[in-house]
């Protein structure tokens, strides 16, 4: 059982109470990750990672968008990353990630270049020096 004394079966998802608005309580405690996600645990493509920004293409919704694509969308007015978007509706990392390549794969949003750093071991040695001496 939930705390509204329920199963969670039969969740509205269409947002009547505020379900999925930034500082609410998010729709990802009301409905199960595996529900929002289809059932899919990967994401289509293997270089989304938590720290890549994406923005919404424009207001245009695509037809097969679900509540939870629209309230990335939605947030996606401006940059953000998928760790941000997994942040402001409340839903795990990997449920984030699957919504957002669901949205990049339907043209909605775009991927703002995010190559990681190549960073000489050397450096990094360095840099962990210099912080254990602080």
């Amino acid at each position: 059982m939930n705390s509204t004394g329920g199963s969670g079966a039969g969740v509205n998802r269409t947002g009547g109470s505020g379900a999925g608005a930034p500082g609410s309580n998010g729709f990802g405690d009301l409905v199960r990750p595996y529900v929002i996600t289809a059932g899919r645990t990967v994401t289509r493509t293997t270089d989304l990672r938590l720290e890549t920004v994406v923005e919404a293409r424009s207001t245009t919704v695509p037809a097969t968008a679900t509540f939870e694509h629209r309230a990335v969308l939605e947030l996606c007015s401006r940059p953000l990353s998928i760790a941000e978007v997994a942040a402001h509706l409340r839903v795990p990392l990997g449920v984030a990630a699957i919504l957002v390549d669901d949205l990049v794969a339907d043209d909605a949003l775009v991927v703002h270049d995010t190559e990681p750093v190549d960073l000489e071991i050397t450096a990094l040695q360095r840099m962990i020096d210099k912080v254990r001496a602080l």
